[in-house]
């Protein structure tokens, strides 16, 4: 028997398109600049399985450095993903843009990142229907929550690559405390 889907969600139909926006907040002073983005999403059932987000792209400037970013999401229950990002994020200082009381970030990213695929090739090991390639690196990531990160953890530098279903781990450093943490090898499945 056929069991309809439970509607989860307002059916909706969205699109924004904003061009040359930018985020200024009395925390830091120099604004996210020339901010633009496309993107829509749409469920005309209001279900898991017809929700559809397309962001393309996302591009900004923060600093002097140019960020990009697009994601096309469909199918909530089975994702069919592809995300791409290229550029460089200081999160201590667009962290400082939309500070949090008890919360501190600060640290720097390095992507160039491609994703696709879809979610049940992943999970039953079709790993060969997956297009997933890239690399990050990250340095002197440090994030502290009073509440439930007393210490800092600090990442003090990582390079990670992707390959299909490959996550390599190279010159992973990092301290939570006393405890040290160092990582080299490859996570996969």
């Amino acid at each position: 028997k056929y069991a309809p889907e439970k509607k989860l969600f307002p059916t909706i139909k969205f699109d924004l398109d904003l061009k040359n926006g930018s985020v200024q907040t009395k925390y830091y002073p120099r604004p996210i600049s020339n901010v633009q983005i496309k993107m829509d999403i749409e469920d005309a059932t209001g279900t898991a399985k017809d929700l559809a987000i397309a962001i393309h792209p996302l591009t900004f400037d923060f600093e002097g450095k140019p960020f990009e970013m697009q994601v096309l999401l469909k199918n909530l229950n089975d994702i069919r993903y592809d995300v791409s990002a290229k550029g460089e994020l200081d999160f201590g200082k667009i962290y400082s843009v939309f500070a949090q009381k008890d919360i501190n970030v600060s640290g720097f990213a390095k992507m160039d990142l491609n994703m696709q695929g879809l979610q049940s090739d992943a999970t039953n090991g079709r790993y060969n229907r997956l297009n997933n390639s890239g690399s990050l690196a990250l340095k002197d990531i440090q994030v502290q929550h009073l509440g439930y990160l007393p210490k800092p953890f600090v990442l003090h530098q990582g390079l990670f690559t992707f390959r299909n279903d490959k996550f390599y781990f190279d010159q992973f450093k990092a301290t939570y405390g006393k405890s040290d943490i160092a990582l080299k090898g490859y996570l996969n499945n």
